[in-house]
C-alpha cells in the first residue's frame, strides 16, 4: 500500500510538470500562484529545477540514430526503471516497450483446527499463525514519439528521486501526452535532446520556437495580486520558475519578480515574452521585486524595489 501511495504521489508531481511545461491548462500550483501573495511561495516548494536548454543540432540523422541506440541502456522511461525490451528506431520515430515483474511480500493468517480426548471428552480447538507470502505481478509499457510530432524538449532535475532518475528530459507532442524519460544525468538527456530534436527538424520541425528565450515562465498577476501591489489589473506577469543558467538567470531575475515591461512595451500575457525576444540580441526588462517584512513587532509590511534587467538574449 505505502509504495502505491508512494507512486501515486510521484504521478501527481508529474501531472503538475506536464501542465505547466505545455502551458495549455492551469495547474493547482498554477491556481496556488494566482491565489495570494501569503500562497504564492508553494511554488518553489517542490525543489524543481528547469534547466536552460536550447537544443544543438548533430551533422545528420544517422548521428542522432547513432547517439539514441548508444544512449538505450542509460535513459527508460522515467517511471519504469527498467531497460527496454523493444528498440524500434528510424528516421520517423522511435518505439519502444518494456515489461518487468514486481514481488510484494506479506503476511497472511492461516487458521488451523484440531481437537482431543480431555477426560474422556472430545474437546476441539481452534487457532492459527501468521504466514509469510508473496504476491508476483507482471508489468509493462510503452511509448512512440513521431518526430515529425515534437513540438518542445526540456529538461527537469527532481532533488527527491532516486539516484539514475533525478534528470528528465520532457518530449512534449502536438495534442499527445508528453514523453518522459529519466536519465542519470544532465549530459545525458542533453545528448538524448539533441538527438531527438535533429531528427525532428529532418521531419521539418524546429523544436522549442514557441519557448520565451529569457529562460522564464510567468503567469498573470491576479487583481488580489495587483491591488496589494498597487499595481492597474492586467499589468505584469509573475515569474514563478527560471531556468538554471539561461539568460534571465544570468542576469539575477528570480521567481516572485514581476516583469512590468520588455523594452519599454507593458506585458500582460505570457506569449508576448515570446513575440518581444523574437529576432532580438537583448532585451531590457523592467521588473517589481517585492518581499515582505517583518519587524520585531511582528508588524508585516511590503517593500518593492524597481529595476531595469539588461538581458543579453545571443
Amino acid at each position: 500500500m505505502q509504495k502505491r501511495k508512494a507512486i501515486g504521489v510521484i504521478g501527481c508531481v508529474f501531472v503538475l510538470m506536464v501542465m505547466l511545461i505545455s502551458g495549455c491548462v492551469t495547474s493547482p500550483l498554477e491556481q496556488q500562484a494566482k491565489s495570494s501573495f501569503s500562497d504564492v511561495q508553494s511554488v518553489l516548494q517542490y525543489g524543481m529545477k528547469r534547466y536552460w536548454y536550447q537544443p544543438e543540432m548533430l551533422s545528420s540523422a544517422e548521428e542522432a540514430m547513432g547517439t539514441l541506440r548508444n544512449l538505450q541502456q542509460n535513459f527508460s522511461e522515467l517511471l519504469a526503471k527498467h531497460n527496454f525490451k523493444t528498440f524500434d528506431l528510424d528516421k520517423y520515430g522511435l518505439r519502444t516497450s518494456w515489461e518487468w515483474t514486481e514481488t510484494t511480500e506479506s503476511t497472511q493468517y492461516v487458521p488451523s483446527t484440531g481437537g482431543g480426548l480431555v477426560n474422556g471428552y472430545y474437546v476441539s480447538y481452534y487457532g492459527g499463525s501468521y504466514q509469510p507470502r508473496a504476491d508476483t505481478s507482471q508489468y509493462s509499457g510503452q511509448f512512440v514519439i513521431p518526430f515529425a510530432e515534437v513540438s518542445g524538449l526540456s529538461i527537469t532535475y527532481f532533488p527527491s528521486f532516486a539516484e539514475g532518475r533525478k534528470w528528465c528530459l520532457y518530449v512534449l507532442l502536438d495534442n499527445k501526452e508528453p514523453i518522459k524519460l529519466g536519465a542519470p544525468d544532465e549530459k545525458t538527456v542533453r545528448q538524448l535532446g539533441n538527438a531527438i530534436a535533429t531528427l525532428s527538424r529532418e521531419q521539418g520541425r524546429i523544436v522549442n520556437e514557441k519557448f520565451s528565450k529569457l529562460g522564464v515562465e510567468a503567469i498573470p498577476l491576479t487583481p488580489e495580486q495587483s491591488a496589494e501591489l498597487a499595481l492597474q489589473p492586467g499589468t505584469g506577469l509573475l515569474v514563478y520558475f527560471v531556468a538554471v543558467s539561461g539568460p534571465a538567470e544570468k542576469v539575477g531575475l528570480r521567481s516572485l519578480d514581476v516583469i512590468l515591461e520588455v523594452d519599454s512595451q507593458p506585458v500582460k500575457d505570457p506569449n508576448e515574452l515570446i513575440d518581444l525576444g523574437k529576432n532580438k540580441k537583448s532585451v531590457n526588462l523592467k521588473i517589481l521585486r517585492w518581499e515582505k517584512i517583518t519587524d520585531a513587532a511582528r508588524n508585516t509590511s511590503l517593500q518593492k524595489t524597481e529595476l531595469s534587467l539588461p538581458v543579453n538574449l545571443e
